[in-house]
Order: structure tokens, then C-alpha cells, then sequence
């Protein structure tokens, strides 16, 4: 790929990211601030950006022929991973009784500006990669001519 595109592809990247993040932070602040615990409020956000972030980077950012077959599962396994990490760091936070000092939005903040490190290289070579897309592959026949002979041809 030349460096255009993917420097192109990055920034793409990045400004959904940054949608995403704003959606994440604003949408699970909103929920802690009406009394839901950060546990809950984090999945919210999660969920509500996740939506966002899946229908954006595969059309706009990668631009992906929608396989939901394929995609969906990948993008939801990497989803499980962040909500994985996000919740790790907020249990950790409360078991080293941190969140007594350290405001939610702070954690949120952190959260939300360290997942890109992961999720950018698994959405581009993975979730919404070419190979990603069925392609069916060529198989070769042998096809008796008569005579002991035979030809090859590739069908699909």
C-alpha cells in the first residue's frame, strides 16, 4: 500500500477514534453523573461508541465490503477485549482504593486515550483487513482427456 493511503487510512483512523472517544467519555459520564456506577456507566459508553466506531471505520476509514459474517464476530471479539481492559483498569482502580483519589473522568480519560494503541493495528489487519473478505479459492482439477492424459483447469 503506498504511504498516502495509509497515512490517509491513519488519519481516518484517528478522527473516528476521536468521534468514538468523544461519544465513549460523554455518553459514560453522562451515566455516571445520573447515579449509575462506573462499572455500569463504562459499559454503556462502551456499547454506545462500539456502534459508532464499527459502521464508520469499516465504511469510511478502511473501506471495507460489509462481510457482517465475518466482521461482526472480529469486531465483537475486539470489543470484549476493550471492555476487558476499560473494566480491568476500573476494578484495579478499586481494588487499590485509587478511584478515592482519582476522579472518574480521569480514569475514563486514560481509558478511552490508550485503547487506539491496540485497536488500531487489529481493526486494519485484521477486522477489516482484504483477507478478511471471503474469497473463494481456486481449485485445481484434473480432467481426464483420454489417452492416460489430463488437464489442469482451476475452478471456484
Amino acid at each position: 500500500m503506498p504511504l498516502i493511503n495509509h497515512n490517509t487510512t491513519l488519519i481516518k483512523y484517528l478522527c473516528v477514534g476521536i468521534m468514538a472517544t468523544l461519544i465513549f467519555y460523554i455518553s459514560a459520564n453522562c451515566c455516571k453523573a445520573i447515579g449509575l456506577q462506573a462499572f455500569v456507566a463504562t459499559c454503556i459508553g462502551n456499547v454506545i461508541s462500539f456502534v459508532f466506531g464499527y459502521f464508520t471505520q469499516m465504511r469510511w476509514t478502511f473501506k471495507a465490503n460489509p462481510k457482517h459474517k465475518i466482521m461482526i464476530p472480529r469486531y465483537i471479539f475486539l470489543l470484549c477485549l476493550i471492555l476487558l481492559y476499560g473494566e480491568s483498569i476500573i476494578l484495579l482502580t478499586h481494588i487499590f482504593h485509587l478511584d478515592s483519589y482519582i476522579p472518574y473522568y480521569l480514569i475514563s480519560a486514560f481509558i478511552a486515550l490508550s485503547v487506539p494503541l491496540f485497536s488500531y493495528p487489529l481493526q486494519k489487519f485484521w477486522v477489516f483487513s482484504i483477507n478478511s473478505q471471503s474469497k473463494k479459492k481456486a481449485i485445481k482439477t484434473k480432467i481426464p482427456m483420454g489417452g492416460g492424459q489430463t488437464i489442469n483447469r482451476k475452478t471456484r
